[in-house]
């Protein structure tokens, strides 16, 4: 690597690093302010009311700071080598201001790979943080083969997915055992509904009994339209956790496959899992929208204007995503597409501006 290219990408990511701290300091002050209840529930000024703050950065936060940030890197690292004749002095010694971009698109390459990675762990992590209530002590739901797994007491419980909303668990099927954690019970139902304060309500359930003294005898089973379960101190069982939204992107894949296998519309979950991997490429895309008007800050003798042209087009970007978003969670066949439609839509006209900035 040259000595240019390494002066270049030094820059860029001390630009990153102070822009992206300097984000995260604001995001966690205005969550102070905001979630002021909360961080007081987990006792105001201990540790767990920091690492609460802390969570919730990737968990709400980095989807939109680690972008902002790139975009301010590139726009800092190329709009004050603009303002302070660097650009002109490479143009002299016969360097072309696109050869000064390439390190500047490579170190916001790495950084959108790293933020696939963080999406992937670090942030699903933290979500399932976050969402849990303050007092809740329940064990964690488990994904294992195409499902949600809960364990509490002599019971186990599988919910294939669920609707926080409607308060609704879909594809139920419940394990009772007795004190020796052998098989007394299992009911299976197409779906549940919460009612009441201690009761779930069965829908089209099969309900089968065994006899653990006489593991060989065959069990008793009976289908009922509907069934009403009490269970104990938890009634809203898995309708946080039991989201394939919060899975990893591995986890969703496999989630998908099997709802597939069932013959279930997995269309909407499918549309989740492109947007989860087109997200990351905002760090590159905002980083290439930049460039150019950081460049054109040689000739605006300011970096004022290129930063509000640069805030327009982001703008711009987050407008589009939001429209695109919102068609795509309808249901339509080109809802697939449309998550990767709109990064490629802006990368095209930021190399197009790119192009257009002189030799």
């Amino acid at each position: 690597m040259r000595i240019l290219s390494r002066y270049v990408l030094f820059r860029f990511f001390s630009w990153f690093a102070v822009s992206f701290a300097l984000l995260c300091a604001i995001a966690v002050s205005t969550d102070l302010l905001v979630e002021f209840e909360r961080v007081q529930e987990l006792g105001g000024e201990g540790i767990q009311a920091i690492v609460y703050l802390l969570m919730r950065l990737p968990a709400i936060h980095f989807r939109y700071l680690i972008p902002i940030a790139a975009f301010a890197a590139a726009l800092f690292t190329l709009g004050t080598a603009s303002l302070g004749l660097e650009v002109i002095a490479a143009k002299a010694g016969g360097i072309s201001p696109h050869r000064l971009v390439l390190p500047v698109l490579a170190g916001a390459a790495a950084i959108t790979a790293l933020t696939w990675v963080a999406n992937d762990t670090l942030v699903v992590t933290a979500t399932h943080y976050v969402e849990r209530p303050a007092d809740d002590d329940r064990p964690e739901i488990v994904f294992r083969g195409g499902s949600f797994w809960y364990h509490r007491g002599g019971t186990i419980y599988n919910v294939r997915r669920s609707d926080p909303t409607t308060g609704t668990l879909h594809g139920v099927s419940v394990y009772e055992r007795d004190e020796r954690d052998r098989l007394v019970r299992s009911i299976h139902a197409r779906e549940a509904v919460v009612e009441g304060p201690d009761a779930w309500r069965f829908l089209d359930a099969t309900i089968r009994v065994f006899d653990p003294d006489h593991p060989a005898a065959p069990s008793s089973h009976r289908r009922t339209p509907e069934i009403v379960l009490t269970v104990a101190d938890d009634p809203e069982l898995g309708l946080r956790d039991a989201d394939p939204a919060m899975l990893s992107t591995g986890d969703l894949r496999r989630y998908i496959a099997a709802r597939q296998r069932e013959g279930e519309d997995a269309g909407r979950y499918r549309t989740i899992l492109q947007e989860r991997l087109a997200a990351p490429l905002t760090v590159f895309l905002f980083a290439l929208l930049a460039v150019p008007v950081a460049l054109h800050a040689e000739r605006a003798r300011s970096l004022a204007t290129p930063a509000l042209q640069g805030l327009a087009l982001l703008v711009a970007y987050w407008f589009a995503s939001g429209l695109a978003s919102m068609f795509s969670g309808r249901g339509l066949g080109v809802g697939l597409w449309l998550p990767w439609a709109v990064p490629l839509l802006f990368g095209a006209l930021g190399f197009v501006q790119l192009r257009r900035v002189p030799s």
